[in-house]
């Protein structure tokens, strides 16, 4: 596979059963045996330190191990992360590399946490996006005599052991001379990085359109995941931008409605109140307040208010309340207390 993305992650840290299995296997002579990789979308919770890790915070799938070796007293274990069988992308924050306790079996040995600096993992057939990610953990091992890890069959060679072996190579692009030929792998990276050189890096026209297409890409810091940044540099990631035209739809509903009430209410010049006549006649609705809906003498809300005097006539006055359908009601107020609706 193409578009791999290494990792060398040096800020792992070893696990207190991971600690207590070094103790154990180096009074016993034993074997440090690292029995799997995994990969996961959490992080540690808040206030727990990674090296109290006992498992991943949110396990996503296993990964291979490709290599392994030790260097005096750390180990490197290199694994990958291939996107074959990933349905849907996902954003790779936390890093498990475990191991075989005699006693307690399989133990998170070592664990890393990545969700400051996250790899997005696409989903399988994603065009031109990275097909794995590869990683490379360094965890101490102490003074333990013999390290073995299970290498996953078929994984990926490691371009470390892929050179250091020096294979032999099918040239199939004819680099160091007639296509199909047979070179070595040392030989054929060394004439890829001089026509990279000689072809790429110095060419200054090439330089130019690189340098106009990748100012069309956007830095993967640069995209956030909230609705509160002020740097003019960042933009919104696709979730933000779904959240926010939710919250425009629900703002724009509400919006509409209001334009209708105060198109209705402008329309038919609704009353707020009977008792404040602005008229020989006003309409009404359910928000009008001491009209006969309002002292439940009707279920009809809707009606017109004649009064004998109009203007907020509140002292002395007399009115009949024609409802949409459901009769006629009457009443008056005497020294600016008012009776109640009656029907005629």
């Amino acid at each position: 596979m193409a578009n791999e993305n290494t990792i060398q992650a040096t800020g792992t840290f070893i696990t207190r059963k991971g600690l207590n299995l070094i103790t154990k296997l180096v009074a016993a002579k034993g074997t440090l045996s690292f029995s799997r990789a995994a990969v996961g979308t959490g992080k540690p919770p808040e206030g727990y330190s990674p090296d109290s890790m006992i498992s991943l915070s949110s396990y996503k799938m296993d990964a291979e191990i490709a290599d392994y070796g030790t260097q005096e007293d750390k180990a490197y274990v290199t694994m990958q992360v291939s996107s074959d069988q990933v349905e849907e992308g996902f954003l790779l924050t936390e890093v498990g590399l475990y191991a075989t306790d005699p006693d307690e079996g399989e133990i998170l040995y070592a664990y890393m946490d990545i969700s400051t600096d996250p790899t997005y993992i696409y989903a399988n057939g994603s065009a031109n996006r990275t097909k794995y990610a590869e990683f490379t953990l360094y965890v101490l091992i102490g003074t333990v005599e013999k390290v073995t890890a299970a290498v996953t069959p078929g994984s990926i060679i490691t371009k470390e052991t892929f050179k250091a072996s020096n294979l032999p190579v099918i040239d199939t692009h004819g680099i160091m001379g007639d296509s199909g030929s047979t070179v070595m792998s040392q030989e054929l990276f060394d004439a890829v990085a001089e026509k990279i050189v000689n072809e790429l890096v110095s060419n200054e026209k090439l330089n130019t359109v690189l340098t106009e297409k990748l100012a069309d890409y956007i830095m993967k810091s640069k995209i956030v995941n909230h609705l509160l940044a002020t740097d003019e540099s960042t933009v919104l990631s696709g979730p933000m931008g779904k959240e926010l035209k939710g919250l425009l739809d629900v703002l724009n509903t509400k919006l509409q409605k209001l334009e209708t009430d105060v198109e209705r209410r402008s329309s038919f010049n609704i009353a707020s109140d009977c008792n404040f006549p602005y008229g020989l006649s006003i309409y009404c609705d359910g928000t009008t307040l001491n009209t006969p809906f309002k002292q439940g003498l009707t279920q009809a809300q809707e009606g017109r208010c004649l009064s004998v005097k109009g203007f907020e006539a509140n002292v002395y006055n007399s009115q009949l309340f024609i409802t949409n359908g459901a009769g006629i009601f009457y009443r008056y107020v005497s020294s600016g207390v008012w009776s109640n609706w009656e029907k005629a």
